[in-house]
């Protein structure tokens, strides 16, 4: 997930039809297969990488509200623990995260001096 992130060169507009082209071909996912269908999510361990479309959607909504408004940091702050759970943080232990904040900083400055951030 340290990835996870706009870069200064890509425009609201390309991110919402990036958003928006996702939520279609899930909409169109959802409609085409039942909720054991099975599929693989091709970065995740193996041993759970293959999983159902119930499992997936549950997944989704879980992220969404999890990170609806950020309120993840508020958990944070109270109970001191990142990412999906203990045994599963999903937080990447190798990342650099002075260098990561850092470059967080210097898209969000860059993308803040840009007039075209609309």
């Amino acid at each position: 997930q340290a990835d996870w992130y706009a870069t200064s060169a890509e425009s609201a507009e390309h991110i919402n039809g990036l958003y928006r082209r996702v939520w279609t071909f899930a909409d169109e996912t959802i409609d085409r297969h039942d909720l054991e269908a099975q599929g693989t999510v091709p970065h995740w361990p193996e041993e759970r990488a293959t999983v159902t479309l119930q499992q997936i959607m549950v997944h989704v909504i879980v992220d969404l509200t999890r990170h609806l408004g950020q309120v993840d940091i508020v958990r944070e702050g109270i109970d001191g623990q990142v990412g999906l759970n203990p045994k599963i943080s999903n937080i990447p232990d190798e990342v650099d995260w002075d260098a990561y904040l850092a470059s967080l900083r210097a898209l969000a400055e860059d993308s803040g001096s840009r007039s075209d951030t609309t």
